[in-house]
């Protein structure tokens, strides 16, 4: 959902992205436990991109971030807040960290976000109920995360590798 708005959100026409931006920084306001409740949350990831890019300048970008981060303080819990606060800064300051297990997760990140569900918490769930000292919940946990891990590699490597490869031979005519 928004992705449909991000036309409008790069749009150069400032006037697009401050509609943009009031309609994201409502979602908290108009509904919990939905959806849009989260938007502001993804909002700060997109201000990044957008002053990377050159699209806003930082006057905006300090202003829209600022902005976002007081709903997510106002609205959400305080976990969530300091959690956003270090990605955002992580994200931020630390681009040109270079590190193999970071690329390793960057590459497989698509992967995890699509089975993390399927292969993580189905396998949490079942096994929960089971265990009830905290020492195996952990492994527990730790157990669902490697899982969800190879998981993600395996289709990493079988699907999304194979499908770019066969993508980039699709050669558009140019009018």
């Amino acid at each position: 959902m928004i992705g449909l708005l991000f036309y409008f959100i790069a749009s150069k026409k400032w006037l697009y992205r401050l509609l943009s931006y009031a309609l994201i920084l409502s979602g908290p306001i108009f509904f919990k436990d939905f959806l849009p409740y989260y938007f502001p949350l993804f909002l700060l990831g997109i201000c990044i991109f957008l002053y990377k890019s050159q699209l806003i300048y930082i006057s905006e970008f300090i202003l829209i971030s600022g902005l976002t981060m007081a709903v997510i303080l106002l609205f959400h819990d305080p976990a969530v807040a300091i959690a956003t606060c270090l990605t955002y800064s992580s994200i931020l300051f630390f681009t040109k960290f270079n590190n193999k297990l970071f690329h390793f997760l960057g590459n497989i990140s698509y992967s995890v976000y699509l089975f993390h569900g399927l292969v993580g918490t189905t396998m949490l769930n079942y096994f929960s109920h089971t265990v009830k000292n905290p020492f195996y919940k952990s492994l527990l946990l730790l157990m669902a995360l490697i899982t969800t891990i190879v998981a993600a590699y395996i289709v990493f490597k079988g699907v999304e590798l194979p499908s770019k490869k066969l993508s980039s031979r699709i050669k558009f005519k140019k009018t």
